[in-house]
């Protein structure tokens, strides 16, 4: 009602999410970026203690909290915004509202975003293109590079492996969500985009501070 725009309003809220998520996001990406400058006494510490895994643990936990960070920290955003995303998949599913409630090309919300039908079906797809899951993908790997950027690794294999996470999730969301109506496309794409922005931020800051 305040906004006049469904499409517009899923966009605020999401900015008002990622506000209100904000310090805890920052103290996780923070804690992200001490858990890559320590790789290196990680390492030492398990090469030191490849035959007593139980001191190695010890060691490393003395670490953690000598430097104040966790190794889960990474996961901390993600399993931050799934309550919203339920929310937002349910109030979307059973509001009646979002039907041909239209946004820039979008012509209803409610549902997937066709721009143009194939002649034939591509593999886990089908014959329907559509464009907000495409950005979505974009932007997610976007999002990785960036939270990847700076990373310390020990290994030539750490570096594989996190090079082929950083374009297989997004890879992995993108099936996910391309069935899924255009609002909740539009909330998640628009939390990618904060979530690109905030990283990089944290990033700039997080050098100037460490210089």
């Amino acid at each position: 009602s305040f906004l006049k725009n469904y499409g517009v309003a899923i966009i605020f809220v999401s900015l008002l999410i990622k506000v209100l998520l904000y310090p805890l996001t920052r103290k996780s990406l923070i804690s992200m970026k001490k858990m890559s400058q320590l790789s290196p006494k990680i390492q030492e510490i398990q090469n030191r203690n490849k035959n007593n895994p139980q001191k190695a643990q010890l060691e490393l936990s003395e670490l953690y909290k000598k430097e104040g960070v966790s190794p889960l920290s990474g996961c901390l955003p993600i399993f931050l915004q799934l309550p919203f995303l339920i929310a937002f998949y349910n109030s979307i599913i059973y509001n009646l509202n979002l039907r041909n409630a239209k946004f820039l090309w979008i012509k209803d919300l409610s549902s997937p975003d066709v721009i143009f039908s194939l002649s034939f079906s591509l593999p886990f797809i089908g014959n329907e293109i559509r464009l907000l899951p495409i950005i979505m993908i974009v932007v997610s790997i976007f999002q990785s590079i960036i939270q990847s950027k700076g990373q310390v690794y020990t290994s030539s294999e750490q570096k594989m492996q996190s090079q082929i996470m950083a374009y297989l999730m997004p890879i992995l969301f993108f099936f996910l969500f391309y069935n899924f109506s255009s609002g909740l496309v539009l909330y998640w794409t628009t939390q990618n985009i904060f979530s690109l922005i905030e990283n990089y931020m944290t990033n700039i800051n997080f050098n100037k501070s460490n210089k």
